[in-house]
């Protein structure tokens, strides 16, 4: 395939009219442009020319086609996002003479098994895509290259990498784990909030769009809202979430995770010599969860355990049934958790989480760390054409598949309002990876608040007095093992 046809193929992938929705209708409303400004923005990473004559590229990634779809399609299929990775992978293919292949993990979710190739110094994967927190098994045993030294091709100040990750998952001054726009599931795993339209309009209440613009959308006007927004539908003097309306509706590894951050506080901080210390005993942390709970606990908010994100929408009992039910004002999602709304009668409009005050200074969204981060193992045969391929990789996301997730995907065809898009890209601003959630080092603390409502425990400053001192020694191994 020459590099003009890849070239169109992109091309017909993102400008209007190009792209069919089954209904033949254009599912995007990009900025058409002409082949020769489309070469130079797709080639403006600054990599070197390289052939690597049909080397194969191995990916080691969790056995689920949802992960394996971030990274790999086998054709185009009409699909957005699996056309979107066809392409760019052909794009890269084509200009650095490699192919890609798939190495299944043994399992979907938590794995950890390019470990033992590793310890064996086999040469088996180029990179490995595991489970955000496993890649800290690899990490910890010191098995990984150094983003910041070890991969000469890669420029992490480049806009396709994520900088708060950069700047949060490093230890010592050593990055061994990264992501970026090569890959869109990680947008998809960020935190928001959805709300019904056909209920704030049956209450009379104007959407919250404008009190997120004026720095305004904070958990009191949550909370206020949620009251008003609970109303006993069955009349039987009592609020059920099985049979009346809830004003606010997540699941515990949501809400009670996400609303740390919505006070700007992190459960593992940096000093000045870039190691790690814990940082989450604060008076504001108390508070928080304080107010979460209360909510949560009450009749004007309700938490579900987590059974799986299929079973929760296939389910009319599961909170997004309730939502698509127009039985919840409010509901968390992991923006991914918008595709499966497409179908709903009732309008929805999507905000960032709320400030927790308005001292805040801007709207955090947790990144949900089940997501994918980019590992590269110290065996990998060739570093530098390890890092041209995954530079090329991400440039690209950067480029178009970021774009048809982002704009197409969601704020175009599943988002019900130009309002959402824009909120959306606040969203995204405020993505946020604490160390301390990612790491599972450190026990409870790495999801308290999601041990505090699965315990039913909602005393802090005693689980923190509890766990503090083997927090310590596990953050101090981890300091240890980054040579600090």
């Amino acid at each position: 395939m020459k590099k003009t046809l890849i070239l169109l193929l992109i091309c017909a992938m993102i400008l209007p009219g190009c792209a069919q929705s089954p209904g033949g209708t254009s599912d995007t409303a990009l900025t058409a442009v002409t082949e020769s400004e489309l070469e130079t923005t797709v080639l403006s990473d600054n990599l070197p020319e390289a052939d690597y004559e049909g080397y194969s590229f191995r990916m080691l990634i969790r056995n689920d086609k949802g992960w394996i779809e971030d990274m790999y399609a086998e054709e185009l299929n009409g699909d957005i996002m699996n056309d979107a990775i066809f392409l760019r992978n052909a794009a890269v293919g084509e200009r650095f003479g490699v192919s890609f292949e798939v190495i299944p993990s043994s399992n979907a979710n938590y794995d950890n098994d390019g470990v033992k190739s590793i310890l064996a110094n086999e040469d088996a994967y180029d990179i490995i895509i595991p489970h955000a927190r496993a890649s800290f098994d690899y990490a910890l045993q010191e098995l990984l290259l150094d983003w910041n030294t070890d991969l000469p091709f890669v420029d992490l100040d480049k806009p396709w990498w994520d900088q708060d990750i950069r700047e949060s998952l490093r230890i010592n001054y050593k990055l061994l784990m990264m992501i970026g726009d090569i890959s869109y599931k990680n947008l998809g795993a960020t935190n928001a909030m959805l709300f019904n339209k056909n209920l704030f309009d049956d209450l009379g209440l104007d959407y919250p769009y404008q009190l997120v613009h004026d720095d305004a959308w904070t958990f009191d006007k949550l909370v206020e809202y949620a009251e008003m927004g609970t109303i006993d539908i069955n009349g039987d003097g009592k609020i059920a979430f099985a049979d009346d309306q809830i004003g606010y509706v997540t699941d515990e590894w949501i809400g009670p995770i996400q609303v740390l951050y919505s006070g700007n506080q992190r459960i593992v901080q940096k000093d000045d010599n870039d190691l790690p210390y814990l940082s989450l005993n604060t008076n504001l942390t108390i508070e928080i969860f304080n107010a979460f709970f209360a909510l949560i606990d009450g009749d004007a908010g309700h938490c579900a355990p987590w059974e799986g994100l299929d079973t929760s929408i296939a389910s009319a009992d599961g909170i997004y049934g309730r939502f698509t039910n127009n039985q919840a004002l409010f509901l968390d999602t992991n923006i991914r958790g918008t595709i499966f709304l497409r179908n709903m009668d009732a309008n929805f409009g999507i905000v960032p989480w709320p400030k927790f005050d308005e001292t805040i200074d801007k709207y955090y969204s947790n990144v949900d760390a089940g997501c994918n981060l980019i590992i590269v193992p110290i065996t990998a045969g060739d570093p530098e054409r390890t890092s041209i391929i995954i530079e090329g990789l991400s440039a690209e996301g950067y480029k178009n598949v970021t774009p048809a997730y982002f704009e197409v995907a969601l704020a175009t065809k599943y988002a019900r309002d130009e309002e959402s898009a824009d909120m959306l890209d606040i969203v995204k601003a405020g993505r946020i990876y604490d160390l301390g959630y990612y790491n599972n080092a450190l026990s409870v603390f790495n999801s308290i608040g999601q041990y505090m409502f699965t315990t039913k425990n909602r005393d802090f400053a005693s689980l923190y007095a509890k766990n503090e001192k083997n927090a310590n020694k596990n953050l101090d191994k981890t300091i240890e093992a980054y040579g600090g």
